[in-house]
């Protein structure tokens, strides 16, 4: 096996010195003269934007409804024969009560708090 050796690194009297010299010249001719170096990394939290398709936007917007149900977490799925909505915000969830609402909703209760919805005609919405 051939090893490569690194060429000699100058000395350099200031910084403006370095970098002028690794403008013309490949650090990695000179890696085997570079000193180990040791440092701490300090990561802080980074945002990142992505594109999203708009659909996705939907769901997203659903997100302060979900932080503000009882357990902060919710279940959704639809019957599209039934074309009714499941929102659940308990699993399992044991409904003590429910009740009808005007506009067709069945509000689900687990002794006085609400457990879930069932939302019938959902696509009509």
């Amino acid at each position: 096996m051939i090893k490569n050796k690194s060429k000699p690194l100058p000395k350099f009297d200031s910084l403006a010195q370095l970098v002028e010299f690794f403008e013309t010249n490949d650090l990695g001719d000179y890696m085997d003269a570079m000193p180990e170096a040791h440092f701490d990394v300090d990561l802080k939290r980074k945002v990142h934007i992505i594109a999203l398709d708009m659909e996705y936007q939907t769901y997203l917007n659903l997100l302060p409804k979900v932080k503000a149900s009882p357990q902060q977490t919710m279940w959704v799925s639809y019957d599209a024969d039934a074309d009714t909505l499941y929102v659940n915000f308990k699993k399992p969830s044991h409904a003590t009560d429910s009740e009808l609402t005007d506009d067709d909703v069945i509000v689900r209760y687990e002794g006085n708090a609400v457990v879930g919805y069932t939302i019938l005609h959902a696509s009509k919405r």
